[in-house]
């Protein structure tokens, strides 16, 4: 019988493995050794290093050839999973990922699918959620090895993938670029401060800038902002960013809280296209609208589309450029196009919250519970007189509410590139896409509230849900053109799909458990390929 000894040379410390072998010894009547030096015994893993070629099969490592046993199943979760990463190879997002990311890319679409999966739980209960699904990462990732994965994203490798992702989107398409703001309970943040909130939270909060492409609807590039800063000084920022992105032609659509003179010289001077909204206070829109007043209600410029009247006047921008270099200031005339717009349902609607406005005001006139943020409303629209006999009196000022309600029913769009007024129109209203996804990003990513206490960790947990962001993007972007919302909402979707399993058996490749043809038809309405084995 063989058996195996180990035996230490004292002066070396090296430990020898023989192979004995049990004989009996006919002559001498005794059982007898015979030993045969198979190796040395490595300290650090305890392996057999043999010093010859062969080392005998009883002592091998290796495997013998044949069928291996069962040892192992496994059972899981995985139709949305796979949806999810066929999204990422069809919009670059897993290969940019990985470029960007190397070591830890997986991982950061294991968090982004739990965050669009279990959109109301959270992350310490990922664990739980990875021993039922299939995933990218493969494992667990507790509470502290996902605070450390967010304090490893750095701010070079989020500029890198912002600029990957931006040359994956059109040249000829417009970008949407808009602003909203997140709350926050932490006190540590330095860019958690009070500023105007668009929701009426009294919290401090945390600005999130972001872009979208109008087109393919996905977006490529956000920015967190301090709370206190105003959308008018946040595109400067923007555009220091697309300096160093280099995305080729830009275009950008804007909402009216991102006028300003300066900014309108800032792209003109970045040789950058745009299409922003613009107050009917402004001069060169008052002057404008002035001048058309009287036609543009013709019939020849109504729109059934979009249910309103349009026309367009190409004007000369004063451009300034102040040139530090040469000590003086550049200026010229550069063209723009302003389109102006009337609708009669938008006339009425504002009609009557100015007129429900006026009744508020008036009424605390005349009650004395005078609003010390109204002042100014008060002395615009109201006359008031004191008398012994009636006490307060309050008189509407006519010729200034009449002439306000002049300018009731337009709005106005200004733009360096398209001519045309409802072709600007249509851009401007896909902007919409932009504030929907910002609800998407802060309910469905549960990020309504940030809970963060650090720099680093809130810089980490915004980047892997705009991960998560760009794969619901897109699964809404196609639920909308295969008009899939009429019948599905995106939860039912996605509770469809993860009720696909998948099973692996030990040195088999995973299998796909039964489909509906529901379950096939929704994979085809998202330009994926139903599922039939698994890598």
């Amino acid at each position: 019988m063989a058996s195996i000894v180990y035996q230490k040379n004292k002066k070396t410390g090296v430990v020898y493995v023989y192979e004995s072998v049990s004989y009996w010894d006919k002559e001498k009547k005794q059982s007898r050794a015979k030993r045969t030096c198979i190796g040395k015994l490595d300290p650090e893993t305890n392996r057999i290093v043999p010093t010859r070629k062969k080392v005998p099969k009883a002592f091998s490592d290796k495997p013998k050839r044949g069928p291996l046993p069962v040892t192992r199943i496994s059972r899981k979760f995985c139709g949305a999973t796979y949806l999810f990463d066929r999204i990422g190879e069809k919009v670059g997002l897993t290969d940019d990922l990985k470029r960007c990311f190397p070591d830890t890319y997986k991982q950061i679409l294991s968090i982004a699918y739990y965050l669009i999966l279990e959109d109301r739980n959270p992350l310490s209960r990922f664990p739980r959620w990875s021993a039922t699904h299939r995933h990218p990462h493969g494992r667990a990732i507790p509470s502290q090895r996902s605070s450390e994965l967010f304090a490893s994203i750095t701010e070079e490798s989020t500029a890198q993938f912002f600029r990957l992702q931006g040359k994956r989107r059109a040249e000829r398409e417009y970008w949407a670029y808009d602003t909203t703001s997140i709350s926050s309970y932490s006190r540590c943040l330095r860019q958690v401060t009070y500023g105007h909130n668009k929701e009426h939270d009294p919290l401090a909060q945390l600005n999130l800038a972001m872009l979208f492409g109008e087109r393919s609807q996905l977006p490529f590039y956000y920015r967190k902002i301090a709370g206190h800063i105003p959308d008018v000084k946040a595109l400067k920022k923007l555009l220091k960013d697309l300096q160093f992105m280099k995305p080729g032609r830009v275009k950008l659509v804007m909402d009216k809280g991102f006028y300003s003179a300066e900014n309108i010289n800032g792209l003109y001077r970045n040789h950058l296209k745009f299409l922003v909204a613009a107050k009917t206070s402004l001069k060169i829109v008052r002057s404008g609208l002035d001048s058309v007043r009287d036609r543009i209600r013709n019939w020849s410029n109504y729109s059934p589309t979009y249910d309103c009247y349009a026309c367009s006047i190409p004007l000369q921008w004063e451009y300034v450029q102040p040139r530090p270099y040469k000590g003086d200031v550049l200026k010229e005339k550069r063209r723009i196009y302003l389109h102006l717009y009337y609708s009669a349902e938008r006339a009425v609607e504002q009609e009557k919250a100015f007129h429900k406005r006026l009744h508020q005001l008036q009424a605390e006139l005349v009650s004395g519970n005078r609003n010390p943020e109204h002042e100014t409303l008060y002395n615009t629209y109201f006359e008031m007189t004191q008398t012994p006999v009636r006490g307060t009196r309050v008189t509407a000022r006519e010729t200034i509410i009449a002439e306000k309600k002049e300018h009731f029913g337009y709005f106005a769009l200004l733009s360096n590139d398209i001519k045309e007024p409802i072709e600007a129109l249509e851009i401007y209203r896909n902007k919409d896409l932009v504030e929907k996804a910002f609800g998407n990003i802060k309910d469905r990513l549960n990020l309504r509230r940030l809970a963060v206490s650090s720099e680093q960790s809130l810089d980490g947990k915004l980047y892997v849900a705009f991960v998560a962001l760009i794969i619901l993007a897109y699964i809404k972007k196609r639920m909308q053109e295969t008009r899939l919302f009429q019948t599905t909402t995106l939860q039912e979707l996605l509770d469809d799909l993860d009720m696909i399993e998948s099973f692996e058996y030990t040195g088999h490749r995973p299998f796909i458990g039964e489909m509906t043809s529901r379950q096939t038809a929704l994979y085809n309405k998202m330009d994926v390929p139903p599922p039939v084995s698994l890598q």
